[in-house]
């Protein structure tokens, strides 16, 4: 793999947006397996405890995340703007309300949307390039589980700017995708960057999707953010930027690359423990005949990555990280894994850096509970059908 710096190529000149949440800073300590990692929840409760037995994860999910109202700490807000959901149905075949996504949302209050707006998208491709404005809470796009409808534009830099290329911007509080799948189909060149989603907005949640680019599939720009049973596919930095995000039961899949391909670079600036960082759970790492990856990269200074309970396949690079050669960097980043399974999980020839590290029972807590993402306030469960989530009862 060739040597990368540590912008990725063709981002030059991004800045990430990023949460000021709590004036600290944190400096990590040097990773040996002994030492406690300053982490971001002291105390996660043991009810948002994400199960270390794969089958038990769907159970613990169903009977933690609720709609039940009364499920304690979700914000009053939310809870109000469940109550009084509105559903939009769009159809190609002009069944539905409007026959675009953009016409459905277009329709929705400019300002100060207080309620729960469901876009029942019927099956097709939908030729569209869509943005989740940021005066535009609690949107929800959901598609049939049996019959996924398809976003897809082909946006590529520098016809457009590399923030603009996202097929799908979300910008708005409180976004949750359903049943969909999300693409750029653009035909990359060279060192060009196509995103397929760019995540900006706070509490957002993303259930049964399948992301599919070419690089830098996903923007994970900021806030907190929830990816379950998600299928997210790239050539290189698949996933990228500043949020502070888990990833539950995903899949990660690789597609061939000539020098070789990194999965996350995450872009934590501010080493304040309550910021950004990707965490993968119980995920499967797999890739295309002849496919090579590292698992992230010190792309920032705090860069955190965490792989726990996954299933690391022969793709994965024995040495498994990629450093960027930023010296300083590997003092504060943290590149984790703890208790993973496969041949690419074997980390005896792991690259040895302060920031590289094999985490134990203790330190590796913060990290696998909905805490980390402070989950009991705001996640709630994916609808089984439109019908369901007419009510927060």
């Amino acid at each position: 793999m060739e040597k990368k710096t540590n912008q990725i190529p063709s981002l030059d000149g991004i800045i990430f947006t990023t949460l000021l949440i709590m004036p600290l800073v944190w400096c990590a300590p040097a990773m040996n397996d002994d030492v406690s990692i300053g982490g971001p929840v002291l105390d996660p409760s043991p009810a948002h405890t994400i199960p270390a037995n794969g089958p038990e994860v769907e159970s613990w999910f169903s009977n933690t995340i609720t709609h039940n109202k009364e499920r304690k700490g979700v914000e009053p807000d939310l809870v109000e703007a469940e109550s009084k959901t509105e559903i939009i149905k769009v159809r190609l075949d002009g069944s539905g309300k409007f026959k675009t996504i953009k016409e459905a949302l277009d329709s929705v209050e400019a300002v100060g949307n207080d309620n729960r707006v469901i876009i029942d998208i019927g099956p097709g491709v939908y030729h569209e390039k869509i943005e989740i404005a940021r005066f535009r809470p609690y949107i929800t796009l959901y598609g049939d589980p049996k019959n996924r409808p398809t976003l897809v534009f082909g946006a590529t830099y520098p016809k457009y700017e590399v923030m603009d290329t996202a097929t799908l911007n979300v910008e708005g509080d409180y976004f949750s995708a359903v049943n969909l799948n999300i693409a750029n189909n653009a035909k990359i060149k060279g060192d060009q960057d196509g995103i397929t989603l760019r995540v900006t907005g706070n509490y957002a949640s993303f259930y049964n999707c399948k992301i599919t680019g070419n690089k830098g599939t996903l923007l994970d720009d900021a806030g907190r953010h929830f990816f379950k049973d998600c299928l997210i596919e790239g050539i290189d930095d698949l996933i990228f930027g500043d949020g502070r995000s888990i990833y539950l039961n995903c899949d990660i899949h690789v597609l061939p690359h000539e020098q070789g391909s990194n999965i996350a670079a995450q872009a934590r600036k501010n080493l304040d423990p309550r910021a950004g960082g990707f965490v993968f759970v119980h995920c499967r790492v797999t890739g295309e005949p002849n496919s090579k990856a590292l698992l992230g990269r010190t792309y920032m200074a705090g860069s955190r990555v965490i792989y726990a309970y996954s299933t690391l396949t022969d793709i994965v690079e024995p040495k498994g990280w990629y450093d960027d050669f930023q010296t300083d960097y590997e003092k504060t980043a943290l590149l984790g894994e703890y208790k993973n399974v496969g041949p690419g999980a074997v980390t005896t020839q792991r690259i040895n850096q302060p920031c590289t590290k094999k985490l134990t029972d203790k330190n590796v807590q913060p990290f696998l509970s909905l805490d980390y993402i402070d989950g009991g306030v705001w996640l709630l469960p994916p609808p089984k059908s439109v019908i369901d989530s007419v009510k927060y009862e």
